[in-house]
């Protein structure tokens, strides 16, 4: 597998970073990490249709740990309490509910010794109950961010040391505040070709700081040999909201995943996939997807209080946007082991908290890199 050039550049800085609805509303045009949205469509279409045959070698294998071989994915049998604050009701919430031949191990922890308490939790609903936030697949899904999840505002320093550098951004001056890691040890099964899951991105970073350094991020890693070698690898990423003001990595030109000489930006609010609410013509207070009753409800226009920086002061911070929600597919090799980690954080400071839903993990027997909105 080919890599490009900031996953390069960070691999000799992981060890100081690391420290040891169903869909309602449709997609949108365009090309994603060089995958264009009809290029996954097509990979979900040939991994999720009835036309799939089931006794070909990588889609069916039969019956594998507690759970079977259905359109293509790897359906477990889910008996468990999926709602919660343990990591054991997160892995129910998220689909996961495999014996230890699949889920090796699973641990929510702050690398930067960051307050954890209420950051993490599985949910049966984000909102009320008539928003778009419904689960995806069962009657759960989990959560977690950089403040407390279920708070009425989103504005919490949860006392951290911060980390000195982000060695995946594209400004070696950023600095991560409030890192939270869920880390997942994964046995991919027979007949797995790739993982594949569903999220929504919040942030109150929405919509002042788009396009600057105060860009919360949420990266989904991976170390599987099969992926620079096992090497840490940030697997969710898209084009750009504005390119020109700022970007995460530029495409190597012989890149696998991305266009060459392209920019490209991490999940977080400068990317092409965030809903916008007002910013440069946007509608007026409306994004696409609606998260009324999660505190991140778009504001109907630009904060007026401003700190002695000339950014929203603390307490304009009831407002924000979302990615609405987000598909990402990865290639991983049968039977190989793997980590899968879900890392959100603070950029630059320890205020406007950020968060993710995320629902529908689940082992593909085709699979493409990208991420598109479902």
């Amino acid at each position: 597998m080919k890599t490009f050039l900031k996953l390069a550049m960070a691999a000799g800085m992981l060890a100081a970073w690391h420290g040891c609805k169903e869909a309602e509303d449709g997609g949108r045009e365009g090309s994603v990490d060089g995958t264009s949205q009809d290029d996954l469509s097509d990979s979900q279409s040939q991994t999720d249709s009835a036309s799939v045959d089931p006794d070909t070698e990588t889609v069916d294998e039969g019956p594998v740990a507690d759970g079977t071989w259905k359109h293509g994915e790897l359906v477990p049998v889910c008996d468990c309490p999926g709602i919660g604050e343990t990591t054991a009701a997160m892995l129910c919430a998220v689909d996961l509910c495999f014996d230890e031949e699949i889920v090796l191990d699973n641990v929510f922890s702050s690398p930067v010794g960051a307050e954890t308490e209420g950051t993490h939790v599985a949910v049966d609903r984000f909102g009320v109950s008539e928003n778009g936030l419904g689960p995806m697949k069962g009657g759960s899904y989990a959560m977690l961010g950089t403040g407390e999840v279920l708070a009425a505002v989103h504005n919490q320093d949860m006392l951290s040391q911060d980390v000195d550098e982000d060695p995946f951004s594209n400004n070696k001056y950023d600095r991560a505040f409030d890192v939270m890691e869920w880390q997942l040890r994964l046995r991919a099964p027979q007949g797995a070709k790739g993982i594949r899951f569903n999220y929504v991105f919040f942030s109150t970073e929405y919509e002042e700081f788009v396009g600057s350094e105060y860009n919360d991020k949420f990266y989904v890693f991976i170390e599987a040999d099969s992926t620079n070698g096992g090497a840490r690898t940030v697997i969710n990423f898209t084009e750009c909201r504005d390119p020109g003001a700022y970007h995460d990595f530029i495409c190597e030109q012989d890149a696998d995943y991305c266009e060459g000489g392209a920019k490209y930006c991490y999940i977080a609010i400068n990317t092409a996939l965030s809903e916008c609410c007002w910013l440069k013509g946007c509608p007026g207070g409306v994004a696409e997807t609606d998260i009324e009753g999660t505190g991140f409800s778009c504001a109907a226009q630009k904060s007026q209080e401003k700190n002695a920086f000339g950014f929203p002061a603390i307490g304009s911070d009831r407002f924000g946007s979302s990615t609405g929600w987000l598909a990402t597919e990865w290639p991983v090799e049968p039977g190989e082991e793997f980590n899968l980690i879900f890392h959100i954080h603070d950029t630059n400071d320890a205020n406007f908290d950020s968060q993710v839903i995320l629902d529908n993990i689940r082992f593909v027997g085709e699979a493409k890199a990208g991420t598109i909105p479902i």
